[in-house]
């Protein structure tokens, strides 16, 4: 057989991307059968080669990457009437990649643009299968795309301010220390016919209450390692536990009103959630009163005040008052119209003042995972952007003393504290 010179520079390199290939799979191997977490790695990796390679000729080159990966297990049952209807199992990935051209005082960020409004700029499904290459072309895809939308963002908001006069230069970005922090990885490994027979079990306690027309117990386990890698040097693994069983039911008063009624049992492991005695216990109490509401006297119209204690107070203060507590700055569009649909916070501006009654004082502490015999669903060591958390105290004595606050400074809190 007869080659040209064409075809054997061909040949050659053929010859040393297959080599190349088969040395990035044997270390790939060597670092599985060390325990290595092949995703992480992977995550390492690919930031390691954007910081130094990823730029556009003529263009800005990024001054900050992230990574944020999400490897999701979850395991649910579903039963109506004491039958199985449904029980899968299911495993996924998801990347988020955050890309900021310019420099900490002046980037891409708080700015929304009406033609990248439904862009996917938030997570994206990633190969689940611990491939290396595979992952890492996946997370090259994504870094390029979404360095390329940083691009256009920051050409936008350069546009912008060109036609608006800034009374304050705030930087857009803070500078935090790099964290290290590798918890242990979990899998999802129980006994899914014991969870099968109690939801079965749990479900068929409403054949005893002929009122009720629909019903079900829902039950799910999911578990969530979180990875978080960025430029400025933090690594992150840490694993997130939620046990969730849900009892519902429904039905119609006399005069056809729609009823509805549920209890929910939530803990961050098997041991948080009650016992099956007392579940039974619960679920027996809400059918009762869904119940007896079918017969209830249709209350008239009333205004006056109204006394909320217990979870209904929780609900009112977490929907009222949490959302004001969010240190974020409202963002530039191109499309001012569009910016009154932006929810307001409109305690942000009054810090220092009174907000709440003086008995009041609020504390924010991410790092406590139980209260009493409960266990807090939410508790984390660091925060999504790489910062250690921090117990806060928001509200003391009816003032309002900071706010909850990310990456992205204000004029009177320059740092993030882990929110």
């Amino acid at each position: 057989m007869r080659t040209t010179g064409k075809s054997r520079l061909r040949y050659l390199g053929f010859f040393l991307l297959s080599c190349t290939l088969m040395i990035s799979a044997l270390e790939v191997n060597l670092c599985a059968q060390q325990g290595e977490d092949i995703l992480l790695k992977a995550l390492k990796d690919e930031l390691a080669r954007s910081v130094n390679q990823l730029q556009l000729k003529d263009m800005e080159k990024p001054y900050y990457i992230e990574y944020m990966a999400e490897e999701i297990e979850t395991f649910s049952v579903r039963a109506i009437f004491g039958a199985v209807v449904g029980s899968t199992d299911n495993k996924s990935r998801y990347l988020s990649v955050g890309v900021r051209v310019g420099d900490y005082d002046f980037d891409n960020s708080g700015f929304m643009s009406q033609r990248l409004m439904y862009s996917s700029s938030g997570f994206r499904p990633l190969v689940i299968e611990d491939d290396y290459s595979v992952l890492r072309k996946d997370i090259w895809l994504a870094t390029d795309s979404a360095y390329k939308q940083s691009l256009e963002l920051l050409a936008g908001k350069r546009s912008l301010l060109q036609t608006k006069v800034e009374t304050e230069q705030i930087p857009d970005f803070s500078r935090e220390e790099p964290v290290t922090f590798v918890s242990p990885r979990q899998s999802l490994e129980f006994n899914k016919s014991k969870w099968e027979t109690l939801v079965r079990n749990l479900s068929g306690i409403f054949k005893e209450f002929p009122a009720i027309y629909n019903s079900g117990v829902n039950f799910r386990v999911r578990i969530t390692n979180r990875y978080y890698v960025n430029s400025e040097g933090s690594v992150v693994r840490q694993p997130f536990t939620l046990y969730w069983l849900n009892a519902h039911a429904s039905t119609q008063a006399q005069d056809g009103m729609p009823l509805k009624h549920f209890v929910p049992f939530l803990g961050t492991s098997q041991e948080a959630l009650p016992s099956e005695k007392k579940m039974r216990t619960a679920i027996r109490k809400m059918a009762e009163e869904l119940t007896a509401l079918t017969s209830a006297p249709v209350l008239e119209e009333y205004y006056g005040p109204v006394l909320v204690t217990g979870e209904a107070a929780t609900e009112i203060f977490a929907q009222t008052i949490a959302p004001q507590l969010s240190g974020d700055r409202p963002l530039m569009m191109d499309q001012r119209g569009r910016a009154v649909m932006m929810p307001e916070r409109n305690l942000s501006n009054r810090l220092n003042r009174r907000v709440l009654p003086s008995f009041f004082t609020v504390v924010d502490d991410p790092t406590q995972s139980s209260y009493g015999k409960h266990s807090i669903i939410g508790a984390y060591k660091i925060d999504d952007q790489g910062v250690p958390a921090q117990t806060v105290t928001v509200v003391e004595k009816g003032i309002l003393k900071t706010l909850l606050m990310s990456h992205q400074p204000r004029k009177d809190i320059p740092r993030s504290n882990g929110h």
